[in-house]
């Protein structure tokens, strides 16, 4: 593992200047940051320490008019990102038509004796084609994972990409690159090929599977369903009190007619009646 470091100057002074960098760990003696060039504003901390994570840096900027150093502390976990997941590859399970699986290497450059002491989690996202919104699926150590709720005939895009399962605050690796695969079909059935129109609301709807208990997206979507359905719940509600409020205007209306016609008969009769 290497850490790479770069700076800019605090002032600009047009005069010719040069670089002298170190690192230093606590209880061990100041080391060289190596420089390919001297006036280049960038080192390299080969090979640090994998028993410490905190490190001082100290760049001394150097000129006619005299000399400045800068010493900064970094946190390598912070600062530590995988290389992204290799040879992505994904199957169709076959009798299953909304399952893929999907299988991936661990990146080259952390190879299987870094792996059995630093294992790496996985991150999976997934689409079918035409949607702007992704799925997701996590899990730790395994190199692969089963989509269970792919869309029946259509294309799917699907990306892994990987963290430090040791070091939750260090940075999750780029995305791999993209890879495009169908679901099974039964063989005289054809292919989807049309778009589908996924600016209807259920489509804009994401629901994260996690095979760990790393799932802080999860509880957020669960929540989100579960306004969804309140908010259904109560429009009901809503509507059946609206109703139950007509249904009781209107019976009230025909007991204050009824009560109208009974009065107008009886003074008809009254008047009928001889004097």
């Amino acid at each position: 593992m290497n850490i790479y470091c770069s700076w800019v100057q605090t002032k600009t002074t047009h005069l010719p200047t040069i670089y002298r960098t170190s690192y230093s760990v606590k209880g061990r003696d100041v080391e060289l940051c190596e420089q390919e060039h001297i006036g280049v504003n960038e080192c390299t901390i080969t090979n640090p320490p994998f028993w410490t994570s905190k490190f001082l840096v100290n760049i001394t900027e150097i000129n006619p008019l005299g000399s400045n150093s800068t010493i900064i502390q970094i946190d390598a976990h912070e600062l530590l990102k995988p290389d992204p997941p290799e040879d992505v590859r994904v199957l169709q399970v076959e009798g299953q038509p909304t399952q893929l699986l999907v299988r991936w290497s661990c990146p080259s450059s952390w190879p299987d004796e870094i792996m059995s002491a630093f294992p790496l989690t996985f991150s999976l996202r997934y689409r079918p084609i035409g949607s702007n919104y992704w799925s997701t699926l996590e899990t730790e150590e395994n190199t692969s994972l089963k989509i269970m709720d792919a869309l029946v005939g259509h294309l799917h895009q699907i990306q892994i990409r990987a963290q430090d399962a040791l070091i939750n605050h260090s940075q999750w690796s780029e995305w791999s690159h993209v890879v495009e695969a169908r679901p099974w079909i039964e063989p005289w059935e054809e292919p989807t090929e049309e778009t589908l129109d996924f600016s209807f609301p259920f489509f804009n709807l994401s629901f994260p599977v996690r095979t760990t208990d790393k799932s802080p997206d999860s509880s957020l979507q669960s929540g989100s369903l579960g306004l969804v359905i309140l908010l259904g719940l109560f429009a009901m509600v809503m509507v059946a009190v609206l109703l139950t409020i007509i249904a009781l205007l209107w019976v009230r209306q025909r007991k204050q007619d009824n009560v109208k016609k009974q009065e107008l008969t009886s003074m008809v009769k009254m008047k009928s009646i001889p004097i």
